[in-house]
């Protein structure tokens, strides 16, 4: 397989944080954080926890977020990244649900459309499949109707020659037509970022490689704070706060567990994704087709940056949550499957993986069920001692979540203070640098910065990619870059030193992988550029934490 390295080992090797203005800093901030009681804890830096954190800000509590390792490392970077609409729940007759996702979906678009944004999802009928053309009508309308999905994203099914036009590659055999509808993609790493430097600009405390390792108690056995240990300083602080919620994903049960809670309640499915060049698997729009030798399973393609990934598995997974394998045999199944479908010549095969990924579900345990039939939906309980624990749970639902989590803080901490907080706002908040105030899509906002970049060494092609993932802060990159470019023309890289000082003075980055795999997605969609910017990067990355920084925590 051409990339079994783990990034680790390829791009970190000995890369160690400098004693420089960085670590001062978060030195400071800490007897900072120590001085007096929090209003919220959350434990865990994923997107759940991170919605959280922006909740309870925006009604004005005294919030702190820690996160053991960097933000977004576990579940939140390692989904498909979609903002589900909720179809699959029409199986199940769960229509309320389909309505509610429906409108999170809605409302993910509204806070942040360069972010969360339309894409037309292609799934193909064939006789004896998951659905038939009548089936696929009736229920994708009635999903459209539901989900109050806009006039122009609505179903429209195609016949056999139409999907032969969009999909010139899909095998002819037993094909009876198409559903053409719409989904929402999103970088699910980035989103989380996105929610966090939000959170922060209305006063949220959120700090990565800090881990809450063990409870505090009063003299009655009430939980009133958290001890926490620095993984860059080998400090240790104690912390007060009046609530403390768990939102910790694949590591809720290990939390549960200092709280002395033996039961497991979650069971783990892991999910795998691999990623292939687009010119071997040629897509003008994304698939969702069935697996033809696994009845009742689906998989999507959904092309992004010149490559197209593929996913997803379904299947228990026992063993440490921080580092989930990739088992070669489910490589093979996603492979498979696409080969069932699609004519490539040759075939797809092991040697055109470039990357993948793979992610753990926290289902709520239901004994005796396969981790397919097991629900996504979530389960908030208050623990003996006072702690709020949620897991379980889907990418489109963060906020609803984050609501209910946020919620439960307010009703407890009135009861002690007596003071009324306000009900959830952030359906009405946009997320910092996601809008597009002074362009008609994010198709003429990509365009401009393509032109806007015509002077920087391979501005083009960099600025539209620094446009697709970072939203509208690219433009205060390529500014950045300008001035560098200004004042050394020989530099070649103003762009990548402009992007990298500002992932570490704003975005929270410490490591390389931060970079590679969380800020940039280049661990995933282009492997090459890890390798030859790796020592470039861990360069960069310690001369900007060697300086002042300009982030506040």
């Amino acid at each position: 397989m051409a990339w079994q390295v783990p990034l680790r080992t390829v791009v970190e090797k000995d890369f160690k944080v400098p004693e420089g203005e960085a670590l001062h800093q978060r030195r400071r901030l800490f007897q900072k954080i120590t001085a007096s009681a929090w209003d919220v804890l959350v434990i865990g830096g994923g997107i759940t926890g991170a919605g959280i954190a922006l909740d309870a800000a925006s009604r004005g509590l005294r919030v702190l977020l820690v996160e053991k390792a960097d933000f977004a490392s576990g579940t939140s970077s390692r989904s498909t990244k979609l903002i589900h609409g909720g179809l699959r729940y029409l199986k199940n007759l769960e229509l309320g649900l389909v309505r509610s996702t429906g409108r999170e979906r809605a409302i993910n678009h509204r806070m942040a459309p360069l972010r969360v944004y339309p894409a037309k999802m292609l799934l193909p009928l064939r006789k004896g499949g998951s659905l038939s053309p009548l089936t696929a009508r009736l229920a994708i309308g009635l999903y459209d109707f539901l989900a109050g999905v806009d006039r122009r994203d609505r179903l429209r099914m195609l016949n056999v020659q139409e999907t032969l036009e969009w999909l010139p590659r899909l095998r002819p055999e037993g094909l009876q037509g198409a559903a053409l509808y719409t989904e929402y993609q999103t970088d699910d790493a980035r989103l989380t970022l996105d929610i966090l430097r939000t959170a922060q600009g209305l006063g949220a405390v959120v700090i990565n490689y800090l881990e809450a390792s063990m409870p505090l108690y009063t003299s009655s056995g009430r939980l009133a704070g958290y001890r926490l240990s620095c993984a860059l300083t080998g400090a240790q602080v104690e912390i007060q706060s009046h609530t403390v919620v768990s939102a910790a994903g694949p590591w809720s049960d290990i939390v549960r567990q200092r709280h002395g809670q033996k039961t497991p309640l979650l069971r783990l499915s892991r999910g795998i994704h691999i990623v292939v060049p687009a010119s071997r698997l040629p897509l003008s729009v994304a698939v969702y087709m069935d697996v033809p030798t696994d009845p009742g399973r689906m998989i999507f393609c959904i092309p992004r940056r010149g490559h197209v990934y593929v996913g997803t598995t379904d299947h228990y997974f026992e063993g440490v949550p921080d580092a989930p394998d990739v088992p070669h045999a489910e490589i093979l199944y996603l492979l498979d499957a696409v080969n069932q479908q699609m004519s490539l010549n040759p075939p797809l095969g092991p040697e055109d993986v470039i990357s993948y990924w793979s992610g753990l579900r926290p289902l709520i345990r239901r004994p005796g069920r396969p981790s397919t039939e097991v629900s996504r939906k979530d389960e908030l309980k208050v623990l003996p001692d006072g702690l709020l624990w949620i897991a379980g749970g889907k990418l489109t639902g963060w906020r609803v979540m984050a609501r209910r989590v946020t919620d439960a803080c307010c009703q407890i901490l009135h009861r002690h203070t007596g003071k009324k907080y306000g009900s959830c706002r952030t359906d009405e908040i946009v997320l910092q640098d996601q809008s597009l105030p002074d362009y008609p899509d994010r198709d003429n906002f990509l365009a401009t910065l393509e032109g806007w970049a015509a002077q920087l060494p391979d501005g083009p092609r960099r600025a539209r990619e620094l446009g697709e993932i970072y939203g509208g802060v690219a433009p205060r990159i390529l500014n950045r870059a300008y001035e560098l470019f200004s004042e050394d023309r020989m530099n070649l890289n103003p762009i990548l030193t402009a992007e990298v000082e500002w992932v570490v003075q704003n975005e929270w980055a410490w490591f390389p992988e931060d970079y590679f795999e969380r800020r940039s997605g280049k661990r995933f969609f282009n492997p090459p550029a890890v390798a030859e910017e790796a020592e470039t990067v861990r360069k960069l990355m310690h001369d900007a934490l060697s300086r002042p920084v300009s982030r506040e925590n």
